[in-house]
């Protein structure tokens, strides 16, 4: 009896042993994507920032712009559909007539931002801090902007938006008031 329950106790050390050794080997290959990651969101804001050209036609549709911080970018009429700005600081950049459908903002820092004449339907704002932002005529139809930790200073003029439009009354009021 005690050969049987030697051979079960050693089955289970090398059992144990082994998924062991799997959880750490998990671990080292997590840890090697996120490295990866990290270094693709770098290398797709290096890109966006030399490409930044105003007149060329530029496509970063699905940039990872993750935590990226972008200052005084000419983004006009490029398409950055479904690109992720979450945790971004932009500044001073221009978005005029940018695809930027689906595109997600949530948790970024917005100053000196023109989206005139974008493309922002189903755009995610959520948690986001906007300063000085200009949507004038921009297509918000599908946008989460209900959710938007601070606007300050935004203008709303003639910013188109549909009944799937989430936002705060006080921009919902703006945006008709500018009608």
């Amino acid at each position: 009896m005690s050969g049987l329950f030697d051979a079960f106790f050693d089955l289970l050390v090398d059992g144990g042993s082994a998924i062991l050794n799997l959880i750490i080997e998990n671990r080292q290959e997590k840890r090697d994507l996120q490295a990866l990651m990290v270094q693709q969101r770098e290398e797709h804001a290096t890109i966006v920032r030399q490409m930044a050209t105003r007149g060329k036609s530029r496509s970063f549709r699905g940039f990872d712009l993750t935590g990226a911080t972008l200052d005084n970018l000419d983004l006009a009429a490029v398409d950055l559909t479904e690109a992720s700005f979450r945790n971004a600081q932009v500044f001073q950049t221009d978005f005029q007539e940018a695809d930027l459908t689906g595109a997600d903002f949530s948790g970024a820092y917005l100053v000196d931002i023109n989206f005139a004449r974008a493309n922002l339907s189903q755009a995610d704002f959520t948690e986001a801090i906007l300063q000085n932002v200009d949507f004038s005529q921009a297509n918000l139809r599908g946008a989460e902007l209900s959710l938007t930790k601070e606007l300050i200073g935004c203008t709303w003029n003639g910013a188109y938006i549909n009944s799937k439009t989430e936002l705060v009354q006080e921009i919902r009021s703006n945006i008709f008031d500018s009608l």
